[in-house]
């Protein structure tokens, strides 16, 4: 609420320059100027689009929550239509959110062209409308509740964290039974040994295994949220995860343009 020390433009202004102590704004702002400034000097193809897409959305949703809280900070929260940035920023934080899964499924399609990839874009088109739906439910309750977070709003992103899981999880299995078949084929073609898991601990794959993990993580501990002295921990205990995760495009991006480096490298010499 505005002290009264201030024009509310300029309080407006001091409130959300304030919101930079939240990691999750700072985090999202570093990632689009990282992933921009190596999109730019390496990236390319689809692969890299959907990176760079999903980091702009994520700074759009980070930046339009925290410009609404900034807005309630400045007026009575009581009769603020603030509210509304937060039903607004969940268009970014779905896009950003779902991007991770998308970028999977861009893999499974670069191993195999079989008839089940038609099966699994119809799978994650569905689970998309569900973690949309579940998104904007969210948004929804923060806008009539007036508040960013309570129990119930906990629960659902225990919800939509499992719904990204699922996405993940099922992607994630798909793309390693590939990989294992294609070092069956290249054992039987060529009677080279090709460690699977040596592989796969030094490829992105691994770092997609790590998200599904953290989704995983964040969707338990959201859903056992409650109002007891366990379940207050449990909020607490979430917050590393959830700013972890945050900067999981960030993380790709680098793994990513590392990998051309290296290629560039060893096809120079």
């Amino acid at each position: 609420m505005n002290s009264g020390n201030f024009h509310p433009a300029i309080e407006f202004i001091l409130n959300f320059a304030n919101e930079f102590s939240d990691s999750y704004l700072y985090a999202y702002i570093i990632q689009i100027m990282l992933i921009g400034y190596m999109h730019k000097c390496a990236g390319s193809g689809r692969y890299w689009k959907i990176i760079f897409t999903g980091s702009i959305f994520g700074m759009f949703g980070a930046t339009i929550e925290h410009l609404g809280t900034a807005w309630i900070k400045t007026i009575d929260k009581n009769q603020s239509k603030a509210y509304c940035c937060y039903l607004l920023a969940e268009i970014g934080w779905i896009i950003t959110e779902f991007s991770i899964p998308y970028l999977n499924l861009i893999k499974l399609k670069v191993l195999t062209q079989s008839k089940i990839v038609k099966t699994v874009n119809w799978v994650i088109g569905f689970l998309f409308i569900l973690f949309g739906l579940c998104r904007f439910y969210i948004g929804y309750l923060r806008l009539i509740n007036k508040t960013l977070y309570n129990i119930k709003i906990y629960h659902l992103h225990g919800i939509a964290f499992g719904i990204i899981a699922i996405a993940d999880g099922l992607l994630s299995i798909l793309i390693f039974i590939e990989l294992n078949k294609s070092a069956k084929r290249i054992k039987e073609k060529y009677g080279e040994t090709f460690n699977l898991l040596n592989s796969f601990k030094k490829s992105s794959l691994f770092i997609l295994f790590v998200v599904d993990l953290m989704s995983v993580i964040l969707a338990i501990l959201s859903i056992i949220i409650d109002v007891t002295i366990f379940g207050r921990s449990v909020n607490k205990l979430i917050k590393p995860f959830h700013a972890l995760k945050s900067n999981f495009l960030l993380i790709l991006a680098v793994d990513s343009f590392i990998f051309k480096m290296r290629a560039s490298i060893d096809g120079s010499t």
